[in-house]
Formats: C-alpha cells, structure tokens, sequence
C-alpha cells in the first residue's frame, strides 16, 4: 500500500520531477525492513512483485536496498545545507553490499 500511495504522489511531481518507473533502483527504509532478516525481506518483495495495482511495475527487474543502517533519512536531512556529506552518507548506503538485495524480473 506504500508503495502505490507514493506512486500516486509521484503523480503530483510534473514533468522532470522524480519518477519511480525510471529509477534503477529502490530503497526499503524502516523498521518493519531493517529488523527483517534477508529470506523475510524476500518474501515482502515477491508479493510486492505480483502486486496489480502499480508496486510491481514499479519493482520490476529493479535492485533493491534495504536501509538497515536508517541512514536515508539522515541523507535526506543533510541534503540542502551539507550536500556533499549527504552525497557521502548516500554512497556508503549504495556500495554496503550486505544492504543489497536483488530482485529478479518476476513478471
């Protein structure tokens, strides 16, 4: 449901604004993603992927990250005033490989 209500609010972005359908890749943050272990993680994402109503159009051949150091939100924060230490927190969350996960084109 997340998903969908974040694809419905991409809407509202206009032309050159962000788009879910073209990024390469998608980062799960929270709770309920961090304190998963990887097979359960796996399991919300196979669902997400056979989902009808848009999420998994969106997940669809795409890498996945999980944010299990809760550091998305901290790159956001310091996007405005400190843009290359958030550049910095951004890369680390990117290359930590045991954050990654990949999801097979399932559709």
């Amino acid at each position: 449901m997340a998903l969908r209500r974040h694809l419905r609010a991409e809407a509202a972005y206009g032309p050159g604004g962000a788009s879910a359908r073209s990024a390469r890749m998608v980062v799960l943050s929270g709770g309920v993603f961090r304190h998963a272990d990887p097979a359960a993680v796996e399991q919300v994402l196979a669902r997400l992927a056979e989902d009808a109503g848009g999420a998994g159009s969106v997940l669809n051949g795409k890498a996945v990250i999980v944010d299990r150091r809760y550091v998305l939100a901290a790159v956001g924060l310091l996007a405005e005033e400190h843009p290359e230490a958030a550049a910095a927190l951004a890369q680390h969350l990117l290359s930590s490989t045991e954050t990654v996960t990949p999801l097979a084109r399932r559709r």
